[in-house]
């Protein structure tokens, strides 16, 4: 199976924004792993609170998820930072992860 360049193929974030475009439902498991982080006293609470408030915008419109599609296509430095503590545990499916893990190692073409 050819295997896109590593510099081609999509990122984790890119195939969590897909999936969350495709089912915004998945909102509510990234806020409820926003909340239990934050009443077990996980680091960066600041930004936490930051996500829960992107996440409700995001669930609460378009313009919201926008923000958030942009946020997680961003290269600027604190849109960065924000995603070191990105609540998306549990959003992809074990076949999406494995799918994800296929696409972003690479291989050979085979001849």
């Amino acid at each position: 199976m050819p295997v896109a360049p590593p510099d081609q193929a999509p990122t984790y974030v890119q195939l969590v924004a897909r999936a969350l475009a495709a089912r915004p439902e998945l909102l509510a498991v990234a806020r409820d792993n926003v909340r239990r982080w934050v009443t077990s006293g996980a680091q960066a609470r600041e930004r936490l609170v930051a996500w829960d408030r992107i996440l409700q915008d995001a669930q609460a419109g378009s313009d919201g998820m926008a923000r958030l599609q942009g946020l997680l296509a961003s290269d600027a430095p604190l849109d960065v930072r924000m995603r070191e503590f990105a609540p998306f545990a549990g959003l992809l499916s074990r076949e999406e992860r494995r799918k994800a893990r296929d696409l972003c190692s690479f291989r050979p073409l085979s001849t």
